[in-house]
């Protein structure tokens, strides 16, 4: 499981409170701006799209 989904379904589970969670997801993004890889580029993934369902205004 990702570092990230962990401590969401930790959360949900009821194991683990709100602000650790978002204490945990708070110290991935700085890990990322910092310089760790994510996952898709552990991969090597390289193009990505983001997709909208429904108009833009």
């Amino acid at each position: 499981m990702s570092p990230v989904v962990k401590p969401f379904s930790d959360m949900l589970a009821g194991t683990l409170p709100l602000g650790q969670a978002g204490e945990h997801i708070w110290q991935e993004i700085c890990e990322v701006a910092e310089g760790k890889l994510t996952k898709s580029e552990i991969l090597g993934h390289q193009e990505f799209s983001i997709n909208r369902i429904g108009p833009s205004l």
